[in-house]
């Protein structure tokens, strides 16, 4: 179907979708979608979640929402210049002058566990790298 057909429906976005400079936001341009017609939510899946009550059109990076589509929770909608191809990247300081946490996280970003993670549309981590929330009480 021809982009336009789809500008007289509400897109259902999260915060990241009203920032021109992020992927929805370019995408939501590109299409010329109304102001009006971009309804923003609190998070990725409470806009899936619209869409799946058939409030609207969400976008989505396709590996995310996969297990929905195969349980027929969503559909893929065949949209004329989607799907949109597009990089993942990461910059940092010289190694001599990052931080101890960043030179740990970039060599983390080039494991298969890192590749895993950012693929995983479940939030789990594998029963090995989980680590429970520690909270702490402070008594008076």
């Amino acid at each position: 179907m021809p982009w336009h057909a789809l500008t007289g429906e509400d897109w259902l976005v999260d915060p990241s979708g009203t920032d021109r400079s992020t992927e929805v936001g370019t995408l939501l341009a590109r299409l010329h979608v109304p102001e009006g017609r971009v309804r923003v939510f609190g998070s990725l899946a409470a806009a899936w979640a619209a869409a799946q009550d058939g409030e609207g059109v969400a976008p989505a990076i396709s590996h995310l929402v996969a297990r929905d589509i195969e349980r027929g929770a969503l559909v893929r909608l065949g949209v004329m210049t989607t799907p949109v191809q597009l990089l993942w990247h990461a910059t940092a300081l010289p190694e001599l002058r990052q931080a101890p946490g960043v030179t740990a996280l970039l060599r983390f970003l080039a494991t298969p566990e890192a590749m895993q993670a950012m693929h995983r549309s479940d939030g789990s981590v594998p029963a090995s790298r989980f680590r429970p929330p520690v909270y702490v009480t402070l008594w008076s």
